[in-house]
């Protein structure tokens, strides 16, 4: 029967391997220049503490697949398998305590544990956490948190298997580091605790007091790391007692969560919810009163019905960190459900089991077999919306029509793309939304900047800065047009007010950087590159721009230096292992420049300088029949846009070989 999960796992996912990066991959994952070294424990531990784990298997990612998302979708749905088969141990685990092993359900243990994980695996909820590669923080925090729980319920169920208790605490400690939801994890096992074993208190303790060290250490590190997000989440609400209005928020929330688990339809990456800033109106007291009610049920249930009981307290305690009174930015995301589909997926299965008597075995089974059917269509065609960006934001579009972040999402998406008039489009219309919104004003001039447009890009970054009274990131790019318009000067002054705004802004000292060495101030440009660097050691463009500032100069070995140490930040850096090439070239030293270009062209078949570099050197060296090689090679490989470079290295080739003659 495992083969059977594996694969029904695999089939209802096959339709993701090649779905693309999404919302926050481009920050964590793409422009991440941290997760590009897998020696780098101290910058990813620096780049956000408690996801140290969840980014260190990034940094494996892309040291085994770099960008192909392929690799990256296996080891999520790996994860994803990997806590489907946790969930029926667990299950099998929990029917074994002391206090449910004298009841009925133990006589069906096996088929609730297989359905149980199979219900895990199989509901639509699980994509985002799933197909949405970032979030993999949470699938895997799921894995890490059942695991622990599982160890922790073997030890306790076999005495004196103290390898089981060492590695519960580790797997906890491993969960407390990839994601914040772990924080409930202590809390979780004392419940198991006293709910489901029979000890007397003080053995209870001698068990637990081990993950109330945990739990402090959980606490210490999200109040090291979390304490300037807290922050700008306050901001956010533009309230004076946002955690307030965030829980009157959730009440509602909560809801939704129940009804996405047992009727998952109209799912939604980016929900329209509205904070609520008062108790007293119809929606807030009903759902009030619907979570009492179900709550209050859980006590009822207690004696009766333990294990129901605990699926209702599990639903509770698991979404308590990000659905209570701690203020997040997003009030309701789907992957925030992912652990609470655990006793989701146990209260279903044992629930059936339970009130259906045991003669109607084969009819349940058959229910449930046609639920995890209707689960996996379900499944298969949410995970088409994930294809890609687009198709991501189309959707959510139709669904949060109101709501800015669609629009400037899917702008983003059509921008990515260069379908500059439907990004614009798109940024319009979230100003027919919001009469003045900062980030309609900001992308459209990015987009103008991009079609050329200089003049009214500068316009659009112009009402960008009126509204935000000063942006460093406006001014930044306000320069870049001054800047691609040759306005040194200009380009120079919207710097020095961005770094006005923002003294350790890197881009802003890195575009200085390149006006300055436009002019020809090079100790200026290197003074602004040292700077960047400074601020941040893995800006591999700084380091680039600062090695053809010293190449420049004739200083091909500190150029060499630089371009070397951009490389290993980011060893697909094109620019940079074509003018290390250079350099090398100048220096003499043709074999290592033929190396470089030859990596240039692994890495893009169809950069022309490299192979026009490359012929060169195979020319200079009399090898002419190499150089016409690397020629006919890009005419052979090159796409027809390159009509111009196809014509310019024929003539090279007729040139060559008339020599040759």
């Amino acid at each position: 029967m495992f083969a059977v999960l594996l694969l029904s796992g695999f089939l209802v996912y096959s339709n993701t391997f090649s779905s693309s990066f999404h919302f926050d991959d481009q920050q964590y994952i793409i422009n991440n220049l941290t997760i590009r070294n897998i020696y780098n424990l101290q910058g990813i531990w620096n780049l956000f503490p408690t996801r140290f784990v969840t980014f260190f298997t990034f940094a494996l990612n892309y040291a085994f697949h770099k960008f192909n998302v392929v690799g990256y979708h296996v080891v999520n749905l790996m994860i994803h398998l990997g806590s489907a088969l946790l969930v029926w141990w667990f299950t099998r685990l929990i029917l074994a305590t002391p206090v449910l092993k004298k009841t009925k359900l133990t006589l069906h243990s096996d088929i609730i544990a297989l359905f149980a994980s199979f219900i895990f695996l199989t509901h639509p909820i699980q994509t985002q956490a799933v197909t949405y590669i970032f979030q993999r923080c949470s699938s895997l925090a799921t894995f890490f948190y059942i695991l622990c729980l599982c160890l922790y319920l073997k030890f306790r169920l076999f005495k004196k298997r103290y390898l089981f208790y060492a590695f519960s605490w580790f797997f906890g400690l491993a969960a407390v580091f990839t994601k914040e939801t772990a924080a409930t994890l202590p809390l979780m096992i004392i419940l198991i605790e006293f709910m489901f074993l029979e000890e007397i208190l003080r053995q209870r303790l001698r068990s637990v007091w081990p993950f109330l060290v945990l739990l402090v250490i959980i606490f210490i590190s999200l109040f090291s790391a979390r304490t300037d997000s807290l922050n700008d989440m306050e901001s956010f609400f533009n309230q004076p007692s946002s955690a307030r209005y965030y829980f009157l928020t959730q009440l509602r929330v909560l809801v939704t969560y129940l009804r996405l688990l047992f009727i998952p339809v109209n799912q939604n990456l980016d929900y329209d919810y509205p904070i609520r800033t008062s108790f007293l109106n119809l929606p807030s007291i009903g759902s009030f009163l619907l979570l009492a009610s179900i709550f209050f049920w859980g006590i009822r249930l207690y004696r009766k019905h333990r294990l129901f009981s605990f699926c209702i307290f599990w639903f509770f305690l698991t979404l308590t960190p990000e659905s209570s009174f701690i203020p997040l930015k997003d009030v309701i995301f789907e992957h925030r459900l992912y652990l609470p589909m655990v006793g989701f997926s146990l209260f279903i299965t044992s629930g059936l089991f339970s009130f259906s008597g045991s003669k109607a075995v084969e009819p349940v089974a058959a229910l449930l077999t046609c639920l995890v059917l209707v689960y996996s269509f379900l499944t298969y065609q949410r995970n088409k919306v994930w294809k890609d960006e687009l198709t991501l934001w189309k959707d959510v579009v139709n669904k949060s029509g109101q709501k800015s972040r669609p629009y400037i999402q899917r702008g983003n998406a059509y921008f990515a793309k260069g379908d500059f008039e439907r990004a614009i489009s798109d940024y319009n219309k979230l100003l027919e939304i919001d009469s003045n919104p900062f980030d309609a004003y900001s992308n459209r001039g990015l987009a103008y900047q991009n079609k050329g447009d200089f003049d009214r890009a500068i316009f659009e970054y112009n009402k960008a800065l009126e509204i935000s009274q000063g942006d460093a990131a406006i001014y930044t790019n306000r320069g870049n047009v001054y800047l691609s318009k040759r306005d040194l000067n200009r380009a120079i002054f919207d710097y020095n007010k961005a770094l006005e705004i923002n003294p350790d802004f890197t881009e802003a000292y890195y575009n200085r950087g390149i006006a300055y060495q436009s002019k020809g101030d090079f100790d200026q440009a290197i003074f602004d590159y040292n700077r960047a660097i400074e601020i941040n050691p893995y800006h591999a463009k700084s380091y680039n721009n600062r090695g053809l500032v010293y190449q420049t100069k004739g200083n091909f070995n500190r150029a060499i230096s630089d371009y070397t140490r951009a490389i290993e930040i980011d060893p697909e850096y094109i620019k940079a292992y074509l003018n290390r090439g250079q350099a090398y070239f100048n220096q003499g030293n043709l074999n290592r420049a033929i190396a470089d270009y030859t990596r240039v062209i692994q890495i893009n078949p169809d950069f022309a300088q490299a192979y026009h570099n490359l012929a060169l050197i195979y020319s200079a060296t009399n090898r002419k029949q190499k150089a016409i090689e690397v020629y006919k090679k890009f005419i052979q490989h090159a796409p027809a846009r390159y009509s111009s470079s196809i014509e310019r290295f024929r003539d090279r080739i007729k040139e060559l070989e008339k020599n040759k003659e």
